[in-house]
């Protein structure tokens, strides 16, 4: 095999796993964050989950658990949000 073509080859798997990491880490899914909650004065760990928007673009994250909270619907004011 060529050396031209085998770095080519290289080259053009990196970029993808690239590409793939950028998505995973920016792009639409849930994720965890440890915030302080303002109503209670204590540490909680919430599960945000980031939406897509219209194209190219994502909602902006919303609570979906809380640690503070029993299994369910968020309903708190989500004040957290707002630090």
């Amino acid at each position: 095999m060529d050396i031209d073509l085998l770095a080519s080859i290289i080259i053009a798997v990196i970029i993808v796993v690239a590409g793939l990491l950028a998505i995973h880490h920016w792009g639409p899914g849930r994720y965890r964050e440890w915030v302080r909650c303002p109503e209670r004065k204590v540490e909680a760990q919430i599960t945000l989950e980031r939406r897509e928007g219209s194209f190219a673009t994502l909602t902006p994250p919303d609570i979906v658990a809380c640690s503070l909270l029993p299994e369910g619907k968020v309903d708190c004011g989500k004040k957290c949000l707002q630090l």
